[in-house]
């Protein structure tokens, strides 16, 4: 009997260090996909994150995204947008 109680309160223990808390993503902040705003920036990818922001419309941190054929963009977080440089 003390055997299985001991297992159970193991069992438990280990659960609650297992289980991640609720909306532990939230602490991560989304990156932009400038690729799906600029098409011609798709297969693009990061070069600078923290990059200051080229517009007053876009919420910071910006991300500076290196495009094909060289071209370079700045993209705001939560969605703000992404402006040629």
């Amino acid at each position: 009997m003390q055997f299985t109680t001991v297992l159970s309160l193991l069992a438990l223990g280990v659960s609650a260090t297992v289980i991640p808390a609720e909306n532990s993503d939230s602490q991560l902040e989304t990156r932009q996909n400038c690729g799906s705003i600029h098409p011609a920036c798709a297969g693009g990818n990061i070069i600078q994150q923290g990059f200051p922001c080229q517009c007053g419309g876009q919420a910071s941190p910006c991300d500076l995204w290196a495009c094909p054929a060289g071209r370079r963009s700045v993209c705001g977080s939560r969605g703000t947008g992404c402006v040629y440089v």
